[in-house]
């Protein structure tokens, strides 16, 4: 009985429908915590992506300076007037590229942390975001399968007194799990 509203339970959560807003508004505090997860993950994915690019392009510039400053120096081999003053600037121009890829170095490091973060932290997280929202699907239809049992209930006949307190196992069960998977996720 358990898979029949653990199914119906999932359906209505593919198609939208809506749910009790007392059972909603009592995980407001994990949905505001999975809220600030979700945008933890977007913004470390996006760090990310703009080291590498700054890094690309970080080097493309340093490249381009080191051409650059050949460049002047050959230039200023030529010049017969301005000489010194274009070779000097040639020497300047290549010294800058070239401490441009000096800091390529800490951009490496900082990649490799935010990626370790990622690939940790953040897995992590998700596993334990989609083992709870399994158990928030079971908690919510053992709730549903509580409700309807108890309206088949007739305390005077004792009848449906066996599947109410089936259905009433059930909840404490999954209450107790999903409690301590939203402490979890709530605490990562």
């Amino acid at each position: 009985m358990q898979h029949f509203w653990v199914t119906k339970k999932t359906v209505q959560r593919k198609l939208g429908s809506k749910e009790d807003e007392h059972i909603i508004s009592s995980d407001s505090e994990l949905d505001a915590k999975i809220e600030i997860f979700k945008s933890i993950n977007e913004t470390t994915s996006e760090l990310s992506r703009i080291i590498d690019l700054y890094q690309e392009r970080l080097c493309v510039l340093s490249q381009e300076e080191c051409v650059f400053g050949r460049f002047l120096k050959e230039a200023g081999k030529r010049s017969k007037t301005t000489a010194l003053s274009i070779t000097n600037t040639g020497k300047s121009v290549t010294y800058c590229g070239q401490q441009r890829m000096c800091v390529r170095v800490p951009l490496l490091r900082l990649q490799h942390e935010v990626n370790i973060y990622r690939n940790r932290a953040i897995t992590d997280t998700q596993s334990t975001i989609s083992a709870m929202e399994r158990e928030r699907t079971e908690y919510r239809a053992a709730l549903e399968w509580m409700k309807s049992s108890s309206s088949e209930l007739d305390p005077d006949t004792g009848r449906g007194v066996d599947k109410f307190r089936t259905a009433q196992s059930h909840v404490r069960g999954a209450k107790q799990i999903f409690d301590t998977l939203s402490m979890d996720s709530i605490q990562k």
